[in-house]
């Protein structure tokens, strides 16, 4: 962590689903370049380790156990990083859902798919972003300054047979469109990173044989680094297209 420009000194960040994968790697970049990051997600032991990891390295980072799925958990989660912070900086939106830990959310078509699911991936992937945005949203137009993150995907194959993570995936590319145009004259600026493939270890775990182009996690949270920097005050309501160099598949 010492080698790197602390850029974020004195920022506070909150990052969704920052136990693994993209979240865990923005969490640690960030930190890295001096911000007080709040991790959040509903694995409190990962969180720990994710913590401890930027603790040992000079790094300053609470942790805050919460499921995006549950709006008073939501609403709980931003109460508490207004207890320790006046003002909050950036939110990184990365907290979603494709699989349950046992099976993917792919392969169904939507007639097949049971409604639980398709309400909890809905929740978490896009409600969940834009509750939270709405809450943090107060407490950073009054300093006429803030970064909101979401990270969407992209579809190479298009959307069919998982119809309800495509929807909640590309909506948040619309969301992020518009809340730039609603909160522009505030000054407060929105994103969205849309990765291909990321070698996040479920991605590893279930497709071990096409994980030669994927992205690592660092790589995206290289670019959200950017991104919550303030060398992109005049970028707002971009979706930016992110794949490995030699990937030629469509962006969808």
């Amino acid at each position: 962590m010492d080698n790197t420009p602390k850029l974020f000194e004195g920022k506070n960040i909150i990052v969704t689903g920052a136990n693994t994968g993209i979240g865990k790697a923005i969490a640690l970049e960030v930190a890295s370049a001096g911000a007080r990051v709040f991790l959040t997600g509903r694995n409190k032991n990962m969180l720990q380790d994710v913590y401890s990891q930027i603790i040992e390295e000079g790094g300053m980072a609470d942790v805050i156990v919460a499921d995006l799925s549950v709006e008073k958990e939501i609403e709980h989660l931003v109460e508490e990083v207004l207890k320790s912070v006046k003002q909050i900086d950036v939110l990184f939106n990365n907290a979603g859902t494709w699989h349950n830990g046992n099976e993917l959310f792919f392969g169904k078509s939507l007639a097949e798919i049971p409604l639980s699911q398709i309400d909890y991936v809905l929740s978490v992937t896009l409600l969940a972003p834009m509750l939270l945005s709405s809450l943090v949203l107060k407490a950073m137009i009054p300093f006429r300054k803030g970064k909101i993150i979401n990270i969407s995907g992209m579809f190479s194959l298009g959307g069919a047979k998982w119809l309800h993570y495509y929807v909640a995936k590309k909506g948040l590319e619309c969301f992020t469109r518009g809340l730039a145009d609603e909160v522009r004259e505030f000054e407060i600026q929105v994103n969205c990173i849309s990765p291909a493939d990321v070698a996040t270890d479920p991605y590893i775990e279930y497709y071990s044989e096409e994980n030669k182009l994927a992205l690592m996690p660092k790589e995206v949270a290289e670019l959200g680094l950017w991104l919550a920097s303030d060398s992109t005050e005049h970028i707002s309501g971009q979706v930016i297209y992110l794949k490995n160099k030699t990937d030629y598949s469509p962006s969808l």
